[in-house]
């Protein structure tokens, strides 16, 4: 049947001390500086949302149309412990750090203890899954809670229980309502019991039955999304993906992506590649080849192959068919499969030397690219509180503040503590009259975000080009009537604040 995975001979500290020691590693490196950066847009959307009156808060949902409500519920539970950024940003910490185990405990179940304990230690460290473990968004809490609706699903695979089932409902019947990705994890399933139909063919009336409860809350939801009156959904800023964005996202699963191939990272890549393509092809070993407690999961290979590829190759699909959607966010819930397939690669290596040295390899590679998201300047969020402040310091009595779009309101409410008019220069396709407003007050501060590309990058921002880059023709015009009127500009993280003074 093949040989067994090869031990890690670390005999010294028992399993679960290691998996402590990998929690509260994980712990650490989600709680580090998690107030630091200033709320970006999603963010205070989020925080606006979950402060909000209840019947507000779901009508703002509803509108959005793009995420359903339980994240933001849970939200507003911790709400009542504050409201910095910290506070706001401490749901997805703590989901974040939940899920390690699971991760683990889903390791354990395919292939072995060192390799739940490989896969935990490096999911707990990948950057992309503390970044967002570090953002007040709920990309963190469905990934926990599809990890929990994987790891009672695995179960049943070798003991059809009633508990089993009712956990496996339970974290399906929470994850629906957190995000749609959680759609893509039954879907793995659905087509890993299709494929292994001949043992598991009594699973899947089980697996249907569990599926329809899970979907029934989510029901009335759905009805009064699609009641809307404009039925539209925060889509339409994702480009379509290219061939090679597929790839993108591994690497971004793998060390955080930064667009920058240098020889370390390039070298990093390959060996995430042999290990994920020595992990996906070489023939797993079967029960009697472990030891007697570690009872390890038939097709388990097939499983997470499945979910890795399946969510990507659905989302590029349909992104292609129907609605732009593919964003390496809504793919996270497929981050732990190829961290799993990875370390089961690496530990299938004869040599001891060999093995241990491209283990420790990988987990400097990744603990390197981790440090990242703390220093490098790629990893820097909009200051909106930085540039609030500074209007706040050198305004006066009789300027206004004009800010690009309506959710740059947001982030910029959050922070702003001054008494100045702030007007929106669009709310979806209606044109503030500028001049008009203008004409009212001696100066204008404009605030002015720079452009994302937010497919693979998490805060990196483009390059901006104020006038040739604006789309609508009213606000171009209006910049370039009144550029010579500029008498301040300065650059905040991912923003642009510039004075006009049109008095002569």
């Amino acid at each position: 049947m093949g040989e067994k995975v090869k031990s890690l001979r670390i005999p010294s500290i028992s399993s679960p001390i290691w998996l402590i020691l990998i929690i509260l590693l994980g712990s650490a490196v989600r709680l580090l500086y998690l107030g630091q950066q200033s709320l970006w847009y999603d963010e205070a959307f989020a925080w606006a949302v979950a402060s909000a009156e209840l019947r507000t808060s779901i009508e703002a949902i509803l509108s959005d149309g793009s995420h359903p409500p339980l994240y933001y519920l849970v939200l507003r539970f911790f709400l009542h412990m504050g409201q910095s950024e910290a506070v706001i940003r401490l749901p997805s910490a703590m989901f974040g750090i939940l899920a390690v185990p699971l991760v683990y405990k889903i390791g354990r179940l395919c292939f072995g203890q060192e390799a739940g304990l490989l896969g935990a230690l490096w999911f707990s460290l990948a950057p992309l899954h503390v970044w967002y473990s570090q953002e007040a968004r709920m990309y963190s809490m469905v990934v926990f809670l599809s990890l929990g609706s994987v790891y009672f699903f695995l179960h049943t695979l070798r003991e059809n229980s009633r508990i089993l089932w009712l956990g496996f409902v339970v974290f399906t019947v929470l994850a629906y309502p957190t995000n749609y990705s959680a759609f893509l994890v039954s879907l793995v399933q659905l087509v890993f019991l299709v494929c292994t139909l001949r043992s598991n063919y009594r699973l899947l009336r089980h697996w249907t039955i569990s599926q329809a409860l899970a979907f029934l809350p989510l029901l009335p939801w759905l009805v009064a999304l699609l009641s809307r009156e404009v039925k539209s959904f925060g889509f339409g800023w994702i480009p379509r993906p290219e061939p090679l964005d597929p790839l993108k996202t591994l690497w971004n699963f793998s060390l955080g992506y930064t667009g920058t191939l240098t020889p370390l990272v390039f070298l990093s890549l390959l060996l995430f590649t042999f290990a994920f393509l020595r992990g996906l092809w070489s023939q797993r070993s079967g029960p009697e080849d472990d030891p007697p407690q570690t009872l390890l999961l038939p097709h388990a290979k097939l499983f997470l192959a499945l979910w890795l590829i399946l969510p990507i190759a659905f989302v590029y699909l349909i992104s292609h068919l129907l609605v732009p959607i593919y964003i390496d966010r809504f793919l996270l819930v497929a981050l732990p499969p190829y961290l799993i397939l990875v370390a089961y690669g690496l530990l299938r290596i004869k040599n001891t030397i060999a093995r241990r040295g491209l283990i420790l390899a990988l987990t400097l590679a990744i603990s390197l690219s981790l440090s990242r998201i703390y220093f490098d300047p790629i990893y820097v969020k909009e200051d909106w509180r930085g540039l609030a402040g500074y209007i706040q310091q050198k305004s006066q009595s009789s300027d206004i503040i004009f800010v690009r779009a309506l959710e740059g309101t947001l982030p910029f409410n959050y922070y702003y503590r001054g008494q100045l008019e702030r007007v929106a220069m669009s709310v979806n396709r209606v044109i503030a009259p500028l001049d008009e407003i203008a004409q009212e007050h001696e100066r204008i501060w404009l605030v002015y975000p720079y452009p994302h590309d937010t497919t693979h990058f998490v805060a990196k921002p483009g390059p901006l080009d104020l006038y040739g880059g604006e789309t609508k023709p009213e606000i171009r015009n209006w910049l370039v009537a009144h550029r010579h009127d500029i008498v301040e500009e300065k650059d905040f993280s991912g923003l642009r604040l510039i004075l006009y003074d049109p008095s002569p």
